[in-house]
């Protein structure tokens, strides 16, 4: 009985990680959409080359900023250039 149990909440789980991910996939193509001033009714196909180019840098855009590992290379990436302006900044007061 605990393992039908442990499978049924398993799947439970495997479902609602998949709502969810179709939920986010939604959102995520309406953004994009807003930002493009697409219309939301419009099917991908009546989309012409440029707005399909411009939907799809949107979307791989919205996804690097949702991933932890890129947000966390953004955040390392500030703080290098954050130091490399103070060490400049440092280096000309010291009239280096």
């Amino acid at each position: 009985m605990r393992t039908i149990s442990h499978a049924h909440s398993l799947v439970i789980s495997a479902v609602t990680e998949t709502g969810r991910a179709v939920y986010e996939t939604i959102a995520m193509l309406t953004r994009a959409a807003l930002r493009r001033q697409v219309r939301i009714s419009n099917s991908i196909i009546d989309l012409n080359p440029y707005q399909m180019r411009d939907l799809n840098a949107d979307l791989e855009g919205e996804s690097m900023r949702l991933n932890p590992a890129f947000r966390a290379y953004e955040q390392e990436r500030a703080l290098y250039e954050a130091k490399q302006k103070a060490l400049l900044f440092t280096l000309g007061m010291s009239g280096r």
